[in-house]
């Protein structure tokens, strides 16, 4: 693993100097390009001319030995001192930091590509590499795709590239995109019959308020505020942090339908000490929403043949069915709390009535 930047012979020159007159002196030098040139400095002697020399050519030096050094960074050397240490600064989220440093290091530090120096990786280099992949899960080569963007247009910045080649890049077509099923109404009425009241209200809040399972399971009786709750919490892992699209500075608040008033004001019959709704024996946190699903959610889905309805299922089929039922795009977006573009082209799926319907209209248009 390059957990720290190589050694590297780096460039200096102390120049040559030249008598060119009565106490002046030429001095030949490359600038921080390579160009050869020259400077004329003026002294009494050759000695002090070489002082003056020196301290001219001291900055030019430098900026010579951080080209070489830029010119010589590994990708595998970025990536470990620079690249991770900007993301855990703040820009990823502690529930993303720990898997996408991971992948960075198994497939781009400790791979082919983390022995290649940043100012010579180029597109068609990287796509070779992603194409070379595809037999990989889709998530995990579309995924290397977006870290090649961010790492390149982060060495942009810094100067190690003149331009970010990895713009163009894209996901091989011989990737099999992941199978991304969606219930039918039968189906999630079938789903929620067979649950008890707990886990009946937790699939209430995935499939009818669209809403992140890290979300629910931190919303507080505090939240609930008639047929409308507040998302402005998150647990993820057993710690707490913010919902995604939460740094837009935007107060996201979830309307919740009839049914889920309904289960909401006969759980909280059943209302414990703790201040979250789905609170665990530890009033001070929440239950962990993968031991809900593993224990006590899968095993009664299973019995039904609905093993593969997990949170993100649910997620999606909220989508799928809003747009069947005819509710607003950005509307169903805003609930959801990701963009229209995410509604449309990652959630939402067209159902067989929905593209029979239109076809039939096409028909009727044409004839």
């Amino acid at each position: 693993m390059a957990d720290r930047i190589p050694y590297m012979r780096t460039s200096h020159q102390k120049g040559t100097l030249r008598a060119a007159g009565k106490g002046r002196w030429e001095l030949g030098y490359r600038t921080v390009e390579g160009k050869q040139t020259t400077h004329t400095i003026m002294a009494k002697s050759k000695a002090a001319a070489r002082i003056e020399a020196d301290n001219f050519l001291a900055p030019i030096n430098v900026a010579r030995r951080d080209r070489q050094k830029n010119a010589e960074m590994t990708l595998g050397s970025y990536i470990e001192n620079f690249y991770i240490p900007f993301g855990l600064g703040g820009k990823w989220k502690p529930s993303t930091a720990g898997t996408t440093m991971q992948r960075l290091r198994q497939y781009l530090v400790n791979g082919e590509l983390g022995t290649v120096a940043v100012a010579k990786l180029d597109r068609t280099m990287m796509q070779s590499y992603l194409n070379r992949h595809g037999l990989l899960s889709y998530s995990v080569v579309n995924h290397l795709r977006f870290d090649l963007k961010g790492i390149l247009k982060l060495a942009v910045a810094d100067g190690l590239a003149p331009r970010n080649q990895a713009d163009a890049l894209h996901t091989p077509q011989t990737c099999e995109g992941p199978a991304q099923p969606v219930m039918t109404p039968d189906q999630v009425q079938a789903a929620l019959a067979c649950l008890d009241l707990r886990e009946r209200l937790f699939c209430r809040f995935a499939v009818y308020a669209g809403m992140r399972p890290g979300e629910i399971i931190a919303l507080r009786w505090s939240d609930i505020n008639g047929t409308t709750a507040l998302v402005d919490d998150r647990w993820y892992r057993g710690k707490q942090g913010t919902p995604k699209g939460r740094g837009t500075g935007k107060v996201r608040k979830v309307a919740l339908s009839p049914a889920v008033v309904r289960d909401l004001l006969i759980w909280q019959n059943w209302r414990t000490e703790s201040e979250f709704i789905f609170g665990s024996e530890n009033p001070a946190t929440p239950i962990k929403y993968e031991n809900l699903w593993q224990r006590e959610i899968r095993p009664r889905f299973r019995k039904l043949g609905l093993a593969w309805a997990d949170f993100r299922c649910m997620r999606r089929t909220n989508s799928t069915l809003m747009k069947a039922a005819g509710a607003d795009v950005k509307v169903s977006a805003d609930q959801r709390g990701h963009g229209v573009n995410v509604a449309l082209s990652e959630y939402t799926h067209s159902t067989d009535a929905q593209k029979a319907e239109a076809v039939e209209k096409l028909e009727g248009l044409i004839q």
